[in-house]
């Protein structure tokens, strides 16, 4: 075997076993290139990042999660911005939440945009 051959092959190893990882473990690094940035509103100003994350990742694995803080207070302006790892997740989560499901404490329904 000549040495190019051999590095060939080497490289082709290592690419089929990155391959065999991701499809053994779905959960990715990034978000898919076409991922969206979601928007939330209407969140209970009350609620941390677990209760945000309880709520909507019955939808799909979620990259990140930013509640909106108060610069000075740090408490929440009841809104978050959330990326799920894709878009198929997110659009998912936008069909059974916006203008839907209203949670506790709130007068009006989630807004996701």
């Amino acid at each position: 075997f000549s040495l190019r051959s051999v590095y060939v092959c080497a490289v082709l190893y290592v690419l089929c076993l990155h391959v065999e990882d991701r499809a053994m473990n779905p959960q990715q690094a990034e978000p898919d290139t076409d991922a969206i940035k979601m928007f939330v509103g209407q969140i209970p100003r009350n609620w941390d990042e677990s209760d945000v994350k309880e709520m909507f990742e019955q939808h799909g694995p979620i990259h990140s999660m930013n509640i909106l803080r108060d610069k000075v207070t740090g408490s929440s302006k009841g809104c978050c911005f959330i990326t799920y790892y894709t878009r198929k997740a997110a659009l998912d989560a936008q069909n059974a939440l916006h203008n839907v499901k209203t949670l506790p404490t709130m007068h009006h329904p989630i807004q996701m945009k």
